[in-house]
């Protein structure tokens, strides 16, 4: 019974985490590498990186663990590979969300987060 109880929490904090982000949208100004204004959808486990009349240009998978965001590109229009893997630490403060790199296979990624932040929509 008690590894039962163990187990449900593990599971519902690591839910509570990915809900930090799941289903929500983000918007900034990306060095890419010039200026360009994105929108980020955070679904269930992908993460479409959007132009602001919602053309998609970048698909990846996202995981979070406490303020952990991992990332996986599939597929998209950056030089970076596909499965090219990303690890960021991430802040959410009021309607803000703050992205700090750890470790990114992509230096043209890495170097394109907004140093402001991104405004929840």
């Amino acid at each position: 019974m008690r590894k039962i109880s163990l187990l449900l929490l593990v599971v519902l904090f690591s839910g509570a985490a990915v809900g930090q982000l799941a289903h929500t949208d983000w918007k900034g100004t990306f060095q890419a590498p010039d200026s360009v204004e994105l929108v980020l959808h955070f679904k269930a486990d992908t993460l479409l990186v959007n132009t602001p009349d919602s053309q998609t240009i970048e698909i990846m998978q996202f995981s979070v663990h406490n303020d952990t965001l991992a990332l996986r590109k599939i597929a998209g229009q950056s030089d970076c590979m596909d499965n090219s893997d990303a690890l960021y630490q991430f802040e959410l403060k009021e309607d803000s969300l703050f992205i700090k790199v750890l470790r990114d296979d992509c230096d043209q990624r890495a170097s394109a987060w907004p140093l402001k932040g991104l405004t929840r929509l």
